[in-house]
């Protein structure tokens, strides 16, 4: 069966609901990648979307290790300075750096 919702399109279209929606189709969909090897986090992290990425995050397969086809992490993607809470979120998610986010991740509505 077709799945309803895409979280890349979500992700590109900055949709919470398409995103939520495909993770409660498919909690594994996290992970997805498109022709290019990007994933929703990759597409998040380049526009700089922390809400997105936060929902993302918050999902328990996700894998902020996923590389696309240039060999890229999410966390590479970064392209706007400032962003720091989007470089945050990811290395924690990495490397478990900043313990008082897994408390704001738990918290994220799904």
């Amino acid at each position: 069966m077709e799945p309803k919702f895409n979280i890349l399109s979500g992700a590109w279209d900055c949709n919470y609901n398409e995103i939520i929606g495909a993770l409660d189709e498919n909690p594994n969909c996290v992970n997805d990648q498109d022709e290019n090897g990007l994933t929703a986090s990759h597409i998040s992290a380049a526009l700089s979307n922390y809400g997105l990425l936060k929902v993302i995050c918050s999902e328990n397969s996700f894998d902020p290790f996923v590389k696309d086809k240039f060999n890229r992490r999410a966390i590479d993607c970064i392209l706007l300075p400032n962003t720091q809470n989007v470089r945050k979120i990811l290395l924690h998610k990495m490397y478990g750096v900043f313990p008082e986010l897994s408390k704001e991740l738990a918290q994220t509505p799904k």
